[in-house]
């Protein structure tokens, strides 16, 4: 609901489109993973950092619920709703959501014993925070509206989103023992094995 009131009163409202020519939208995605992120206090980022360090995973909430996904799930979506928007204008100036394909709920615990199994080892352990702000124990995400008007589907499942990640970041550990292993390289590769994975599915873009 925010976010629809944000585009409709926006400097760029879709009514008034045949005044300024802007189609303006926004969109959101679930929780997204991949390689290349070190931000703080996140799971998979926390994850592979411990892994690397050979320390022992620290998880806050292992049953909490979120909506996984590769970076590329959403991204793909970003991209196709930015082009329909060039070629169509504010047909498509609304709100949208992009998310994973699974309907069962994915846990932390989950994905933090996946990251272990690609890794090929390590170990994790239950630290609640201190004085932490209670979080939302299930996060959900429906992305019919996309399906049914965009035409997108997301190709990675959570698990593969996982092995893609945990990939990156061995390339990475990888190239920190040897550096003229090329991470550009793998970065495009991925771009590229997602893209095929899509071909196969049939995506419009």
């Amino acid at each position: 609901e925010m976010a629809i009131a944000c585009y409709r009163n926006s400097f760029f409202p879709p009514a008034k489109y045949a005044d300024h020519g802007l189609a303006v939208a926004s969109a959101r995605a679930g929780n997204v993973i991949g390689g290349g992120d070190f931000g703080e206090y996140r799971l998979v980022p926390d994850c592979m950092k411990a892994l690397m360090k050979g320390k022992a995973i620290v998880v806050r909430n292992p049953a909490s619920v979120r909506p996984w996904q590769h970076v590329l799930v959403p991204l793909s979506g970003y991209l196709l709703l930015g082009a329909k928007m060039i070629a169509e204008g504010d047909k498509f100036s609304s709100a949208w959501n992009f998310g994973p394909p699974e309907i069962r709920p994915i846990s932390t615990e989950a994905i933090v014993e996946e990251v272990i199994r690609c890794w090929g080892s390590g170990e994790w352990t239950h630290r609640p925070a201190p004085n932490a702000k209670k979080e939302t124990e299930v996060l959900r995400l429906n992305w019919e509206k996309a399906a049914n008007h965009l035409n997108w589907l997301p190709v990675y499942s959570w698990k593969k989103a996982v092995e893609q990640t945990v990939d990156w970041f061995k390339a990475y550990q990888a190239q920190k023992e040897n550096p003229r292993k090329d991470l550009y390289s793998v970065c495009l590769k991925h771009i590229q094995d997602y893209t095929k994975e899509a071909k196969k599915k049939g995506m419009v873009w």
